[in-house]
């Protein structure tokens, strides 16, 4: 899981970006034990495009490239499901003043990823 501060072992970094990576092993879906901020539209996409800001799609795309680029990542304690471990990505956007934040969490069989947060 976690290596040290910052950073998560190769092998987990590898699994949320295959997950991340596929619509039938990714879900941002908000429900009453896995509550989300998921709000792509809300955050303007630093990489152009026809949209000014991020789709659900987009998103999911920004945050397997960033897990593939090394970003750091940061281990969290979630408070729903409790226990549960949440990885964190906290990255700044070029030409943005505010900085995105990216909250996810691997099922406990680790065959899907959940989106929980994803806003500024």
């Amino acid at each position: 899981m976690a290596t040290r501060r910052g950073q998560i072992d190769r092998e987990t970094r590898r699994l949320l970006a295959k997950l991340a990576s596929s619509d039938r092993t990714r879900n941002d879906k908000w429900t009453r034990k896995r509550p989300t901020e998921w709000q792509p539209t809300k955050v303007r996409d630093p990489r152009g495009g026809f949209f000014p800001t991020f789709t659900r799609l987009s998103a999911w795309d920004f945050v397997v490239e960033k897990l593939k680029e090394g970003h750091p990542v940061e281990t969290v304690r979630l408070g729903e499901p409790p226990a549960r471990v949440g990885y964190v990505l906290k990255v700044k956007l070029e030409r943005d003043p505010q900085t995105l934040y990216v909250k996810l969490e691997l099922s406990r069989n680790r065959r899907r990823v959940y989106g929980r947060s994803f806003h500024y």
